[in-house]
């Protein structure tokens, strides 16, 4: 493994992108600190992935690169129908939080060459 996979594996001690929470598309009730500046960009981020996915009418979504589990949390919140998931990630403790935070979700610690399934969507964050 990377220096890199290892850094970013050694961050899942705490499901940190659970801290920011916004309900709303124009962001208006998130509280930006100098500590959690990367908040609003990462919600960002997600909801651009989500409208995405309600663009495209997909109602599959393989996840790659899962880590704990934050977009489907926020897909979910939004109520959008999505009747087939997989969240992949190579990081044990990642999938253990995705699992603890959604628990409903299929997660799975897989290298994606190993899939054997086919997605209407895929996303990668």
């Amino acid at each position: 493994m990377s220096n890199k996979f290892e850094l970013q594996a050694n961050q899942y001690k705490f499901p940190y992108h659970y801290i920011p929470q916004s309900h709303i598309f124009d962001y208006s009730d998130l509280k930006v600190t100098a500590n959690l500046r990367y908040g609003l960009e990462y919600l960002m981020t997600l909801d651009k992935v989500i409208t995405f996915l309600k663009d495209s009418n997909a109602d599959e979504l393989l996840d790659i690169g899962c880590g704990d589990g934050r977009l489907v949390n926020r897909i979910r919140s939004y109520s959008l129908d999505i009747k087939k998931y997989k969240g992949v990630d190579l990081a044990p403790d990642a999938i253990r939080f995705a699992k603890c935070m959604n628990p409903q979700e299929d997660f799975q610690v897989m290298n994606i060459a190993d899939l054997e399934d086919d997605f209407a969507f895929i996303s990668s964050i």
